[in-house]
C-alpha cells in the first residue's frame, strides 16, 4: 500500500493505492477519477431503468423531485414489501 500525492491548483490530492509503483501519481489520479465517474454514471442508469425516471411527465423541478422519491416506495408497496 502507498500514498501518491498530486499537486492541484487548490493544494495537493492524496490517493491510497495498492498499484505498483511503476504506475505514477498522475495515472493513480486519473484511474481513482474515472473510477468515480464510472460509478456517477451506474447511478444515473439505475435512475433511470428502476426508477423509469426517463418515463415521468414531471416538468418542474419541484415534481421530478417528488416523483423521485415516491417511486422507491411504490415499487415496495407492489412487491407486498410494506406492511
Amino acid at each position: 500500500m502507498r500514498m501518491v500525492s498530486v499537486p492541484t491548483p487548490k493544494g495537493h490530492c492524496y490517493f491510497l493505492t495498492n498499484l505498483p509503483a511503476s504506475i505514477g501519481p498522475w495515472q493513480v489520479a486519473e484511474w481513482a477519477i474515472y473510477r468515480i465517474r464510472w460509478e456517477v454514471e451506474l447511478s444515473m442508469k439505475l435512475d433511470k431503468t428502476v426508477n423509469r425516471l426517463d418515463e415521468t411527465t414531471a416538468t418542474k423541478a419541484t415534481s421530478v423531485r417528488t416523483v423521485f422519491h415516491a417511486r422507491p416506495r411504490r415499487q415496495e408497496g407492489r412487491n407486498g414489501l410494506l406492511g
